[in-house]
């Protein structure tokens, strides 16, 4: 997680906006959360993973303007925020 608020403190301003999803309960997220001080939205109790093809985590999704995925990965590597400032300059 300290990557992603990395990336969003050098790319909110631009436009990026993470979500954040987990499958555990939204007690043990709010805890973390806090604990963590995240700084954008973490969606609890989340069974839709199928539905995106999640087959392991971490994993994250860029989804453009337009609301379609147009990379899919991990997030803490370098080529997710390239992408991302790629989107971004293009948007």
């Amino acid at each position: 997680m300290p990557h992603l608020v990395q990336v969003h403190e050098e790319l909110a301003e631009k436009g990026l906006q993470i979500v954040a999803v987990s499958n555990e309960s939204r007690q043990v997220v709010e805890s973390w959360v806090e604990r963590l001080q995240l700084p954008f939205p973490v969606a609890a109790e989340c069974s839709s993973f199928q539905d995106y093809e999640v087959d392991g985590i971490p994993v994250g999704f860029l989804i453009d303007r337009q609301g379609e995925v147009v990379w899919k990965g991990h997030p803490k590597s370098e080529a997710w925020t390239e992408q991302a400032k790629t989107l971004l300059a293009e948007s």
